[in-house]
């Protein structure tokens, strides 16, 4: 059969498939890769031998190790085989023969996949146990087509000769009868019936096919994807590229004009210099020609035998060699040699180092996202800030790149955010308040890439009052004197105790500060890691010491040496440094860890600027902020101690002003926060005035201290004992 009549199709398969892709021929001992394409084995070895002994799948690139035994231990593709076989049987002219003796066969047996001459034939439906079969004639045979020739073909067991009609699940082979009851007759072999497996097969694969086809459309698509990546990463260099040469071309036009300026005013000096040197040299040479004459002419009359004669021009002779000796040139030469060109050396530099143009790429993943607090109040608008930064982690600006932003509800619901380019790299991204509280997400993308920890979690809450925690059943019928957030846990000290408490998810734990005696402890912060530092009041003596214990009350040590009276106030801790407040002596402490006194606040200021000094804080800046409770006034000093100004001045029951002032604290932001009498406030660092934290409602009496984090006040209630929060 020619090329040009060659079926499309052959048993149902399509011809191509049963030809490899590496010679165009029908396979030749087909062999499986394990990718599953099919090559002839002769093929393939050419192909490794071709490719320095690797071997690379020539139709899907992917790599195969070569099995121990080399190219012939990959499995052969039995299917292919026999579909190869049985179409080159069908292409030979020769007679069929008799599967039983050597004359030409006149039928076939579709039961036994034999054919037989006629007299084979004969005794073939006689037999007792053939007799029932089914036989067709040759030509009704070749009639029937290879699709239908190749299902009547039966395969037998090399072993036994018997037709492999079971398959064992086990060893995922079909067998024999004889092979199931030797080979496969242990327990663990799961024996079936070929055909109800080859069924299950159908299923099974139809169902894949099905979803192979879903997964090839997702692969056309990530394709697609990819070859406008492709598209994009070609037209983005081709950019890239114009754009250096534009850069580089409009250097080098720079370049090309500051030499041709160099040159041209190079030319301007040195040919004017050039000109009157030339002057001057014509000039000498002309005077050296003319004494040269005039002593040629005068050595003549000299030698004159005739005196008459030669005096007739001595007397002109003679006054022009006065003139040529008394010649003096108007400019003496000068040597203008001393020129020279002083290059910018810091612009070869500069190239030299690549510092006139790098290629750069902005990085999703390593541009940043500068949330303040991941805690944002229900009630007013959201603000973050994008730096973003190229592959090296350096801010790096490109006016090219789109940047997007939302906010996600809980439910699910989006807030499209404005994106405001500020045009250093830097990009304030803002939007209308996010009036449900609960966890909501914020999500950046720098095009179509999320930014470095984006999704981002921010938690909206609701502002003002929020919990309150009672101690009145921990403090004896005193008061909360104070409290401080260390180590995650929160402690308190009451006024009529010597105990203190721990707060934390575990509950309150009491804890007995019995070794202190008689005294009290008045206020409490954090210093080394695992430690308290405690302001202890005697009340017998009235003089105050430093004690530092463990979280469980444990005794560490004592700050010998430091005198001090009452500390009533919250004490502060910035950079190894506590600032303790001394109510009695009007001043402020600043003590090392260790228990070194440091310095003393105020120092060379008035006298009268502290009045019972109460709470104490540290800016940003390393001022310190105290609430002189007497004066009703919170003042600010520099860290030496030195007086700067009153920061918020006395006032009551008004916004912006303070009375009685207990405590006050820093926040993230440098914004301070002052708890006095019936009010907490907010202010900026400079001291102006943003808002009023607490409420009518939820009113604090006496806030003895305060601790700000992420937006959130805990604030103690001396009078009520109790540990109150706000958002704010």
């Amino acid at each position: 059969m020619s090329s040009d009549e060659e079926p499309e199709t052959f048993a149902g398969i399509s011809m191509n498939a049963l030809k490899c892709c590496l010679c165009n021929k029908h396979f030749n001992k087909p062999k499986f890769l394990t990718c599953l394409h099919t090559f002839c084995l002769k093929c393939l070895k050419n192909w490794v031998k071709k490719n320095d002994g690797v071997l690379e799948c020539p139709t899907c690139h992917a790599p195969h190790d070569i099995p121990e035994g080399g190219i012939q231990k990959f499995p052969t593709n039995g299917v292919m085989r026999g579909l190869v076989d049985h179409m080159t049987g069908m292409e030979k002219t020769e007679p069929q023969l008799c599967s039983n003796c050597p004359s030409e066969a006149t039928d076939y047996c579709t039961n036994c996949d034999y054919f037989y001459c006629e007299a084979c034939v004969a005794i073939h439906k006689h037999a007792k146990k053939t007799n029932m079969h089914t036989v067709i004639t040759l030509q009704e045979y070749k009639d029937l087509g290879a699709e239908k020739q190749l299902a009547h073909k039966i395969l037998f067991c090399k072993e036994h000769k018997v037709n492999l009609k079971l398959y064992c699940e086990k060893c995922q082979v079909s067998i024999c009868i004889e092979c199931a009851h030797v080979q496969h007759k242990d327990q663990e072999h799961v024996i079936k019936d070929g055909s109800q497996v080859f069924k299950e097969f159908v299923t099974n694969a139809s169902q894949k096919l099905i979803e192979s086809e879903g997964k090839e459309a997702k692969l056309r698509q990530t394709e697609d994807k990819l070859k406008l990546v492709k598209t994009s990463l070609l037209q983005n260099k081709e950019n890239c590229h114009a754009a250096i040469q534009e850069h580089f071309d409009a250097i080098q036009q720079l370049l090309d004009a500051q030499k041709a300026e160099n040159i041209k005013e190079l030319d301007e000096i040195f040919d004017g210099d050039i000109n009157r040197t030339n002057h001057q040299l014509r000039e000498v040479d002309s005077i050296i020609i003319q004494l040269q004459s005039t002593r040629e002419l005068t050595q003549n009359l000299v030698k004159s035998p005739n005196v008459t004669l030669a005096l007739m021009n001595a007397n002109m002779i003679s006054s022009q060699v006065d003139v040529l000796l008394n010649f003096k040139m108007d400019v003496q030469p000068v040597d203008d040699a001393a020129w020279k060109f002083f290059p910018v050396n810091t612009f070869r530099e500069e190239l030299q180092s690549g510092h006139v143009g790098k290629i750069k790429h902005i990085s999703p993943d390593l541009s940043t996202i500068d949330i303040t607090n991941s805690r944002v109040l229900s009630d007013e608008n959201v603000s973050f800030t994008l730096t973003t930064k190229e592959t090296h982690g350096e801010e790096c600006y490109d006016n090219a790149i789109n940047i997007t932003s939302k906010m996600t509800s809980p439910s699910g619901d989006d807030i499209n955010l404005e994106v405001v380019d500020n045009e250093n790299g830097t990009y304030a991204i803002s939007g209308s308040s996010c009036d449900v509280p609960g966890k909501w997400k914020l999500t950046i993308l720098i095009g179509s890439q999320i930014v470095g920890g984006s999704p981002m979690k921010v938690n909206v809450v609701e502002s003002g009052f929020q919990s309150a925690t009672c101690l009145k059943d921990y403090c004896n019928q005193g008061e909360l004197h104070n409290i401080n957030v260390i180590d995650k846990a929160i402690f308190a000290c009451f006024s009529r105790n010597r105990n203190i408490a721990k707060l934390s998810k575990n509950g309150i734990e009491l804890i007995d500060m019995r070794y202190i005696g008689g005294s009290k402890v008045l206020s409490l912060c954090g210093g080394n890691p695992g430690e308290i530092i405690c302001a202890c009041h005697d009340i017998t003596s009235h003089e105050g010491r430093i004690i530092v214990c463990k979280h469980d009350g444990t005794f560490i040590r004592e700050f010998n040496g430091i005198k001090l009276g009452r500390v009533q106030g919250m004490m502060a801790v910035k950079d190894n440094e506590i600032y303790i407040p001394d109510n009695d002596k009007n001043c402020v402490l600043r003590v090392s860890l260790s228990g070194q006194l440091l310095a003393k606040i105020p120092s060379g200021s008035p006298s009268d600027v502290l009045k019972f000094p109460k709470g104490v804080a540290v800016t940003q800046d390393d001022h310190l902020l105290v609430c002189s409770y007497w004066k009703n006034q919170v003042v600010m000093f520099d860290k030496s101690g030195v007086f700067i100004k009153v920061f918020v001045d006395k006032g009551e029951d008004t916004d912006g002003k303070v009375y009685s002032p207990y405590s006050v604290a820093v926040d993230e932001q440098d914004n301070v926060v002052i708890g006095s009498l019936h009010r907490l406030q907010l202010f900026s660092k400079d001291g102006v005035f943003i808002k009023r934290i607490d409420d009518a409602k939820h009113m604090l009496y006496c806030p003895g201290s305060i601790i700000c984090k992420k937006r959130q006040v805990i604030a103690a209630d001396k009078r009520n004992a109790s540990i109150c929060v706000y958002n704010y």
